[in-house]
């Protein structure tokens, strides 16, 4: 997995310190001896401080970052009688997420951007999977309903707040081979982008 923001997190901070001779110290009338410096000259100083306040970037939920999605186990006469077979879902939790904001609710310039990562399966829209079943590839849609292609990125979604859960959903599908029963596996990388 990897995380891409573009919004870095730093905190820059100068100090300027500017002496001026003021004068005697204490002005007439005035006693004030441990203000004094040597020969009892007094000097007036200014700091100057600079800084800037940044957004940080969302960090992804820790479970989510390794996530391992069991699909069960499915006959092959399931995926015979159709197009596809099980569907899984899986989330991906962004926390601690900061915008810009123009009253209320509204993060009107606030976009997520996803990309998934795999081999290619038998068409863009499909993943390859390894093992010993013949005839399938992995699906991945967004709660939209739209279809990830190996590294091509997704649709942008709108944010509303500053943690927002991203769903996906994994189906096992057919890719026009023969179908042959067996063990499959996938990994998948993936990357956040937001704007």
């Amino acid at each position: 997995m990897r995380l891409r923001f573009s919004v870095p997190l730093f905190f820059f901070c100068c100090v300027f310190v500017h002496g001026v001779f003021a004068g005697p110290f204490p002005p007439p009338g005035m006693s004030l001896p441990e203000y004094w410096g040597e020969e009892h000259v007094w000097w007036d100083g200014r700091a100057t401080f600079h800084g800037e306040v940044v957004r940080p970037a969302c960090t992804l939920a820790m479970e989510d970052a390794w996530q391992i999605i069991d699909m069960g186990e499915t006959p092959v006469r399931d995926l015979q009688n159709g197009f596809s077979g099980p569907e899984r879902k899986f989330s991906l939790r962004l926390r601690n997420c900061e915008f810009n904001s123009q009253g209320g609710n509204l993060f009107s310039d606030s976009r997520i951007r996803v990309t998934f990562d795999g081999v290619r399966g038998e068409t863009p829209d499909k993943f390859n999977l390894s093992g010993q079943a013949k005839g399938i590839n992995l699906q991945i849609a967004d709660a939209r309903g739209n279809i990830a292609r190996a590294g091509k990125v997704m649709p942008a979604i709108p944010l509303t707040g500053n943690e927002e859960a991203l769903d996906y959903t994994l189906r096992i599908v057919r890719n026009g081979k023969k179908l042959e029963a067996g063990n499959y596996f996938a990994v998948l990388g993936f990357r956040v982008d937001y704007e």
